[in-house]
C-alpha cells in the first residue's frame, strides 16, 4: 500500500481497516479501524 510500508488494508462494508502481519509470530496486528474517508487523514 503506497505510503504504509507493511500495512495492508481491508474495507467491510463502510469501514476500513489497517493491519500488520508477522509472519514469523503468526500474529495480525490491527493499526486501525474507521471510515473509508477518515482513515488516512
Amino acid at each position: 500500500m503506497k505510503g504504509y510500508i507493511g500495512l495492508y488494508r481491508l474495507r467491510i462494508g463502510t469501514l476500513r481497516i489497517l493491519f500488520e502481519v508477522n509472519h514469523d509470530e503468526k500474529v495480525v496486528y490491527i493499526r486501525a479501524i474507521d471510515s473509508r474517508g477518515g482513515i488516512y487523514k
